[in-house]
């Protein structure tokens, strides 16, 4: 009995081929949102807040030492390049948001129990919001962790191959995780950790070039979306308490520069 022919090996239909880790910083600008903040005895809107990024002066001893590096505003990626036709990855962005202080429409309710001078019914009209009555920031990160996709696209290579231009096209989703400082009527109040609370969707294009060979690149990426936080929080230090919780949705833009290396696998 003659012995029957091997099957021939079936090729895998994904095949991991490229891998990649990058670094870099980033700025950030935000469309202007209303911000409810609810607690006991607390309920009230700030209406079209306005927000802003809190970019860190450069410092060499900080953006080039690798135990401070990630206190200015950053991006960490990587990720795997599938069938060589696309990229899977998972990246932080590390963004800020600082709240802006001045005249807001403001509606709602405050128990006098909680504020003598700022109780009282708010029915949208415009009022001072100074920092006695409310402030917070996402200055330790408005952490946007997500999974995103990647779609290359040739743009220019030389013969010799000492320039390699590529455009990506992204699209990714993922939660959002901040870690908030507070005032709120005199008081001070800070998470004691990340805190997951919310979600948020990113659009992106992100020219990349290699230098001399198909392992360093160094990339700039424009990237737009949205973020909605639903459960941010103010959390009393001194009591251990959870006082109210805060929600807020905007548009954002970022923009940033980075260095990455690929390897083949």
């Amino acid at each position: 009995m003659q012995a029957q022919d091997a099957e021939p090996k079936k090729t895998p239909k994904i095949k991991l081929t490229k891998a990649f880790i990058s670094w870099g910083y980033n700025r950030s600008a935000y469309t202007k949102a209303d911000v409810r903040i609810q607690g006991e005895g607390i309920d009230f809107t700030i209406h079209d807040a306005v927000g802003k990024d809190d970019p860190s002066e450069f410092d060499a001893s900080v953006y080039l030492n690798p135990l401070k590096f990630t206190i200015p505003q950053f991006d960490f990626r990587m990720g795997v390049m599938v069938n060589d036709a696309f990229y899977v990855s998972f990246g932080w962005d590390h963004m800020k948001y600082k709240f802006q202080n001045s005249d807001y429409k403001v509606s709602g309710s405050i128990d006098a129990n909680k504020s003598p001078f700022y109780g009282g019914t708010y029915d949208g009209s415009t009022v001072s919001v100074p920092k006695s009555f409310f402030y917070y920031e996402h200055t330790d990160g408005l952490n946007y962790i997500h999974l995103s996709v990647d779609k290359p696209m040739d743009v220019f290579q030389t013969k010799n191959n000492l320039l390699n231009i590529k455009l990506n096209f992204e699209v990714g989703t993922g939660p959002v995780c901040p870690w908030t400082d507070a005032d709120m009527f005199g008081t001070h109040y800070r998470t004691n950790s990340i805190h997951f609370a919310g979600w948020g969707l990113n659009l992106g294009i992100k020219p990349r070039v290699f230098l001399f060979n198909e392992h360093f690149y160094a990339q700039f990426t424009l990237r737009g979306g949205y973020i909605n936080l639903w459960d941010f929080i103010l959390f009393n230090q001194d009591t251990q308490q959870e006082v109210a919780k805060g929600s807020q949705n905007f548009f954002y833009r970022e923009q940033a520069v980075v260095i990455g290396y690929m390897i083949n696998l």
